[in-house]
């Protein structure tokens, strides 16, 4: 992960390497990011389980999340009694998570597979070189403050001249959190920011 200084993180499917480019692209405070989390014990039914969330988030304010990423179908199972099964089985993982000190968020493709945020975040790792010269982005970040606090990516090539490329400067600025763009709308060279 590009924000960890390069740390490998595993994902165990597709989804999970999607919710993981999201996390990396857009989560500004995180810190920490486990792909091996500690396994808890939990009731279900009156049975005790074993159970291990797919990755335990910190944050920089020592907030600490187990995550696990699942699909919609997963969720509904196969009959009625399966479903009903899993949400108890969400609910006792919930209740595990708390007693460790810990908050639980269930992740499903509703939240991570959305129209331009997906496309976005992936936009943000290819941009987001580490371990490089920052010498275009002190420019833009000067170039920045003279701007109106709302602005555009085309106003900063304007600013900043055909030398450097205002785009892939804006997905750098926004992913350092010095100027934020609608993550929600696909960027684009005529998308707008507003200063942080």
């Amino acid at each position: 992960m590009t924000r960890l200084a390069q740390k490998l993180v595993g994902a165990r499917s597709l989804l999970a390497l999607d919710y993981l480019t999201l996390v990396d692209a857009f989560t500004h405070d995180l810190i920490g990011m486990d792909d091996a989390p500690p396994e808890l014990s939990l009731v279900v039914r009156g049975k005790t389980k074993k159970w291990s969330a797919d990755y335990e988030m910190t944050m920089s304010d020592g907030t600490r999340t187990f995550v696990m990423v699942r699909t919609v179908k997963w969720m509904k199972g196969k009959t009625e009694k399966r479903a009903a099964f899993r949400r108890d089985f969400l609910d006792a993982m919930k209740l595990a998570s708390e007693r460790a000190g810990r908050k639980f968020m269930l992740i499903t493709e509703d939240k991570i597979r959305v129209q331009w945020r997906l496309y976005n975040a992936r936009l943000v790792q290819r941009h987001v070189v580490p371990y490089r010269e920052l010498n275009d982005e002190y420019l833009a970040f000067e170039v920045l403050q003279e701007l109106p606090e709302r602005s555009s990516i085309a106003a900063l090539q304007e600013r900043i001249g055909s030398r450097y490329d205002a785009f892939v400067l804006a997905v750098r600025l926004h992913w350092w959190g010095r100027l934020k763009l609608d993550e929600r709308v696909k960027f684009t060279r005529q998308s707008t920011f507003v200063r942080t």
